[in-house]
């Protein structure tokens, strides 16, 4: 950081924000992994799952003649779709 600044590509202000960031990121990773928190890992995990699942993605049909130019395209653009649970 002290080239940096030195070699004029940052000011003082932009080093100091830098350093006090890269020194808050990993103090508050060190108290995630400390507190253990994969018993609260599935939900999270389960919802981003069934989200990505449920989620129809965009699609882009091309027809072509037999010279290899398209002759015909239709698009399709992807909905998320609420999936109803089931009972049992």
């Amino acid at each position: 950081m002290v080239s940096f600044v030195t070699a004029g590509l940052m000011t003082l202000a932009q080093s100091v924000a830098v350093i006090m960031g890269a020194n808050i990121g990993s103090t508050v990773t060190a108290q995630l992994l400390a507190f253990n928190l994969s018993a609260y890992s599935l939900l999270p995990n389960a919802i981003g799952y069934a989200m990505h699942s449920s989620r129809s993605h965009d699609a882009v049909i091309r027809v072509y003649d037999d010279a290899g130019n398209v002759i015909e395209m239709h698009e399709h653009k992807g909905d998320f779709q609420v999936v109803a649970p089931r009972c049992l």
